[in-house]
């Protein structure tokens, strides 16, 4: 049952509640669910990546002056 998977995810940690819509989404778009759920942390990974580099950055920044 892949509403009964995607409350697995959330409940292990894979994915937030707030991805699930999407999650559902790009299965009923034709995705696989476990591709669905893989492809959200890979989003998160990317937005986690690009707000510590900014923090690094500006801290390397503020060092500076």
């Amino acid at each position: 049952d892949i509403v009964e998977t995607i409350l697995q995810a959330i409940e292990s940690k894979k994915i937030e509640e707030n991805e699930a819509k999407q999650v559902l989404f790009d299965y009923l778009s034709g995705k696989a669910i476990e591709k669905a759920i893989e492809i959200e942390k890979l989003e998160n990974l990317e937005d986690e990546i690009e707000r510590v580099l900014k923090e690094t950055v500006e801290g390397f920044i503020e060092s500076r002056k």
